[in-house]
């Protein structure tokens, strides 16, 4: 048994137990060739047809491919909603026999009544993630790929053999983001579409700011844009449960330890839609704005991105400091200093620095304590005792202009400004302030 394969078994036999003595895993045997699943959560959905039609479309990699759509709901959701999953699992049923191929398979799972304190889209993502690694294993390709869409998304036609080809030419990486883009402009009410274009274009502002601070994990964190190798999937303790965040979660415990890449060459268009079913997110964000439009949409002042820098290019030479020597910079803000002394750094470098022996290794084992979840506490620090948050649109002109790019005044403007950032091949970092 391959080392891999280990890992595979050992990892489903702590976390699928329950799942199987429920009878819910289906038992007709993987494709021999089966080495990319695209796993979809659905709860609840008005058209979980759609991103079957996407991946329809497709243009078919050398791999099998099996969809897996996890039809679930909570043990306290009303029959209203059970009456609808029920029909979503007919009407998946239906596309089946239409359109299901040796090479291309639908896989139903029904998870009617999942225990309430869990039910979530973290849980139905880990079910049908944790179902794809036993389908991965059962055909010997513990190398596959478990991709990730949720129900309201639709792909571009190359998607499924760019995520093929990415693995292959990236054989370090355990799993990367896809690159997304949000409609913003189409046949639902404009203001949706505005609540939408404001959204995203927080979503990659922040992102650049974690760019200009050099910081190395500023991926993108959308559980319907990442794919994972089923090997790493298991190695680093599969999916979470939680109800919201569960890909922020996912994703940060492989960035820490630079393991993620980023997949430009396709494109997924994740759904616009307003929802209160999850504590945070894209429909949280929606809803929560379209309940008083009036509100200017508000980002992090640029200045937290320029004191992270700071911390960020300071790094390598804390290699030279002693174990228990070590002191703040005098560059840093009063902020800053106030952050990392709540964060008990002296004992977190020394610890680090007493455990390398090597530059390299020292910034790699710091970084995997400065993960993607400690930046962002210090963003909210900052913000809440230093720099007030501020006008979307302000904070990314100034964010650009600090990198010598003439920004353009308007959110949609804006938007394609950045995307186009994210779009082209990765550059050099940005120049900071006065460079």
């Amino acid at each position: 048994m391959t080392t891999a394969l280990r890992h595979a078994n050992e990892y489903l036999a702590k976390h699928q137990h329950g799942q199987r003595s429920a009878g819910r895993w289906a038992s007709a045997p993987p494709h021999p060739q089966l080495a990319l699943t695209v796993v979809i959560p659905c709860h609840d959905e008005p058209d979980a047809l759609a991103p079957l039609e996407s991946l329809r479309r497709c243009r078919r990699p050398r791999a099998a491919v099996e969809i897996l759509v996890v039809v679930n709901a909570s043990e306290c959701d009303g029959e209203a909603i059970r009456a609808r999953n029920r029909a979503t699992v007919e009407a998946l049923r239906a596309w089946r026999a239409r359109f299901d191929a040796p090479r291309m398979r639908l896989r139903v799972l029904e998870f009617p009544s999942l225990p309430a304190r869990h039910a979530g889209v973290g849980l139905a993502r880990k079910l049908g993630m944790d179902d794809a690694l036993a389908r991965l294993a059962a055909a010997g390709n513990t190398d596959g790929i478990i991709a990730s869409l949720d129900a309201d998304c639709a792909c571009d036609a190359d998607y499924l053999v760019a995520l093929e080809a990415h693995f292959q030419s990236h054989p370090d990486s355990r799993a990367c983001t896809v690159y997304f883009e949000h409609d913003v402009d189409g046949p639902l009410e404009p203001e949706l579409y505005r609540a939408m274009t404001h959204y995203e274009l927080f979503l990659r502002y922040y992102r650049h700011g974690l760019r200009f601070a050099g910081f190395p994990h500023d991926l993108y964190t959308l559980g319907s844009c990442m794919a994972v190798r089923a090997d790493a999937y298991a190695r680093h303790g599969g999916m979470n449960r939680r109800r919201a965040g569960e890909d922020f979660y996912f994703l940060n415990k492989l960035m820490a330890i630079g393991a993620v890449s980023e997949n430009r060459a396709t494109r997924v268009r994740p759904g616009v839609r307003a929802s209160e079913r999850t504590p945070f997110g894209t429909g949280r964000a929606l809803a929560e704005r379209l309940s008083d439009a009036r509100e200017a949409w508000l980002a992090y002042a640029p200045e937290v991105f320029a004191d992270l820098a700071a911390l960020v290019s300071r790094i390598d030479a804390w290699y030279d400091v002693a174990p228990g020597r070590w002191q703040p910079d005098t560059a840093f803000s009063p902020t800053m200093v106030e952050f990392l002394a709540a964060q008990d750094l002296r004992a977190r470098h020394a610890e680090i620095r007493s455990n390398c022996a090597s530059r390299a290794s020292f910034k790699k084992r710091f970084f995997h304590w400065l993960d993607a979840f400690r930046a962002l506490k210090f963003v909210h620090h900052a913000s809440r005792h230093a720099y007030p948050r501020q006008p979307l649109e302000s904070a990314c002109r100034k964010l650009l202009a600090w990198q010598g790019e003439r920004a353009p005044a308007h959110a949609r403007q804006l938007l394609e400004v950045f995307r186009r950032r994210d779009r082209a091949p990765r550059a050099q970092r940005a120049p900071r302030i006065g460079e």
